[in-house]
Order: C-alpha cells, then sequence, then structure tokens
C-alpha cells in the first residue's frame, strides 16, 4: 500500500510554517492570528523562505500591527529577492535572446515560469532553470558559455546543465524535464513540449507549459527534493506554486497529471505528492483523492519497491548533512558527544553496507520501515 506516512512524519515543517501557510492563502486574517504567528518570532532563527512569505504578509495586511522593530528587516528581505528576481530576469532574458538568434526554442520551468504567471510575487529565486529540446542542448551549452557563463561542476548531471556567471547569475539548462530514467522521460517530456503555449515574455517569444504540466513538474521537483534533501524549507514554496496552479485553473485536468506520471513510473510519486498537499493545505479543493489513483499489483509491487529506496535516500542524506556540520571539538555536552557518535557510526555503516550489493539491499528492507 503506497503511502506518505513516511514523508509526513519525517517534513519539518512546523506549527509556525504550517500557519503562515494557512494565513498567506486565507482570504481574511485577524490579528490574533498574526499575534499567534509572531509569538516567539526570531528574524535571524527562521529559513529565508519564511521570512520572505511573512513580508508579504505584512505588505498584504497591512491594516494589521505589526512589530515595528521587525519591519525594516522584512522589507530587507524583499528587496533583496526583489534584486534577485530582477537580476535573474534580465539575465534570462539576454541568454534567452541568444538562443533564439540560433533558433533555438525554450521552455520555462520551475520558478522563472511562476514569476511570470505571478509577476507581481517576489520569489525566492536563486537561479533559473528553463529547457531546450534534447537534439538543441550542446549547441545551447557552448552559447552560454560563449556568452560569459561557466559550468559550476565538471561532471553535468544527465538532464541538466548548472552554468554561473559571476557570484550572482546562475541558469540551468534542461535537456530532460524530470529526473527519472532516461530511456523513458522522452515520451512524457515530447508530450509535455507538444501542449506547452507560445508566450510572450522576457523580450521574446518561449513556450510555457499548461497548467497540468506545470504541476506535475512542480510535484516531481518536490519530491525529488525532499527526498534527497534533509529539510523541507526549501521546498517551502511548491505548496504555495501548487495551490495557485489549482486556484486560477478551474477546470484542471487531473487525467494529464496522471497520463504523465504513468509514462514514467512515477504515479506512485503523484500520489505521494496529493497526500502531502492535502495534509498541508486541507482546504484546498483537489477534485481528487489519493485512493483515487489505483495501481495494478504488478505496478504497486514496483512502486512499493521505489519508494523504499527514495526513504532510504532521505535517511541517507540527513545523516551526511549531520555529518558535514557536526565537529567533535564543538561538542559541548555528553548528548552533543553521543549524538556525534552516532551519526559518525552510521555514516560509515551506510557507506560500507553500499558497497556490498546483497548487503545493500538487505539494508533497504531493513531500513526502509
Amino acid at each position: 500500500m503506497i503511502s506518505a506516512s513516511y514523508f509526513i512524519e519525517n517534513t519539518n515543517l512546523n506549527a509556525k510554517e504550517r500557519l503562515l501557510l494557512q494565513l498567506s492563502l486565507a482570504p481574511v486574517i485577524s490579528q490574533k492570528d498574526i499575534d499567534q504567528l509572531l509569538a516567539g518570532y526570531d528574524i535571524d532563527a527562521e529559513p529565508i523562505h519564511f521570512n520572505l512569505m511573512l513580508a508579504h504578509l505584512a505588505k498584504q495586511h497591512h491594516h494589521l500591527n505589526f512589530p515595528q522593530e521587525i519591519m525594516p528587516r522584512l522589507d530587507g528581505v524583499l528587496r533583496y529577492f526583489l534584486y534577485k528576481n530582477a537580476s535573474l530576469g534580465a539575465a534570462f532574458k539576454e541568454i534567452a535572446g541568444e538562443l533564439r538568434k540560433h533558433d533555438i526554442p525554450l521552455l520555462l520551468m520551475k520558478g522563472i515560469a511562476m514569476k511570470h504567471l505571478r509577476p507581481g510575487f517576489i520569489r525566492p529565486m536563486f537561479d533559473v532553470d528553463f529547457a531546450v529540446p534534447d537534439d538543441c542542448m550542446e549547441e545551447a551549452v557552448q552559447l552560454a558559455l560563449q556568452s560569459g557563463y561557466q559550468t559550476r561542476y565538471s561532471r553535468n548531471s544527465p538532464h541538466s546543465v548548472d552554468l554561473d556567471k559571476g557570484k550572482n547569475i546562475s541558469i540551468d539548462i534542461h535537456r530532460f524535464l524530470i529526473k527519472s530514467k532516461l530511456d523513458n522521460t522522452g515520451n512524457t517530456d515530447r508530450a509535455i513540449w507538444s501542449r506547452a503555449t507560445k508566450i510572450q515574455a522576457f523580450g521574446g517569444e518561449v513556450f510555457m507549459p499548461i497548467a497540468e504540466d506545470q504541476l506535475f513538474l512542480s510535484f516531481t521537483n518536490a519530491y525529488h527534493n525532499i527526498t534527497h534533501l534533509h529539510e523541507f524549507h526549501g521546498n517551502f514554496m511548491w505548496l504555495f506554486d501548487c495551490s495557485h496552479i489549482l486556484q486560477e485553473n478551474q477546470n484542471f485536468d487531473w487525467n494529464i497529471v496522471l497520463d504523465n506520471a504513468g509514462k514514467v513510473g512515477l504515479t506512485y510519486q503523484i500520489k505521494i505528492m496529493l497526500e502531502l498537499l492535502r495534509h498541508f493545505l486541507p482546504d484546498l479543493r483537489l477534485q481528487i483523492s489519493p485512493a483515487e489513483i489505483n495501481l495494478e499489483s504488478r505496478m504497486e509491487k514496483a512502486a512499493a519497491e521505489k519508494l523504499k529506496w527514495d526513504i532510504l535516500h532521505n535517511k541517507i542524506a540527513k545523516i551526511r548533512h549531520y555529518r558535514e556540520r557536526l565537529h567533535l571539538l564543538q561538542s559541548s555536552n555528553w548528548a552533543d558527544l553521543v549524538f556525534w557518535t552516532k551519526i559518525r557510526a552510521q555514516y560509515r555503516f551506510f557507506r560500507t553496507v553500499q558497497k556490498n550489493s546483497m548487503a545493500n539491499y538487505l539494508l533497504l528492507n531493513m531500513v526502509a520501515k
């Protein structure tokens, strides 16, 4: 039985983040809501996404009383991301123009796509993601290099290439739209490209995925981040993005989302993300229930196996995160020392076991419970 229970229990979305999420989507809020949200609030202790959404909330409900001592700093958060949004938008306009000169079509993805859909909304953007057809990928990367970009990694991932220009400009050129097996992602990619609409944005013509494909890409990207990152804070925006997509498209066709997922064997991911969406946004009208997504018995078994690997990856990512940040000399008490010893032992255990395929499989069934 495919269930999101593990991710619901282990997702680092605390009570304040849930309340901020609900208030940001609510049409009417009260001073009592704000007071509850800001009880014990420390701007330096909260993740940047939280502070940005709080700044939006204060701007949207300026008639309510927000502590005056935090307002200048919240305004500073807005100005910082306004600058980042403008800088990345200008950089994308420049590289997009260069690619269009060579007849390379571009498809907007992730933050830049949502930025176009909500131009007045300041987003926590740190790079620009867009896709080009697979057969145009090498030319697109070369044009970016000729425009002053440098590849970030010595070895690029199979599905995209990350490039930087100076310290503040980053782009991610995708040849594949989703992170899946490279032998079956093509069918879904071609379907998304074929349905995409031509729009005028960022100084010229680009392609925009339809709402259903936007949601599918948001789901699969957020699932990957939740699985492979130790924190949920970095994925905070997908909930806002998905709620906006669904609220703005009353005739949303879930069959397109499920068809995309079915082509690449990711139906179980869509089912889990629906459960998460329903859990964190109980008032959002989904027009579909996770229970309505049925997998054939053969597919259910394969999906359950994939889910085990996802959970294992999630646990290893958390251990790796703690190992990279914990230092023996910084252990101030016995509890810290015990925790340091435990993390080091777990990391060494995982590293050793993963080198043996049989032991790795036994570990999968032992850990992913």
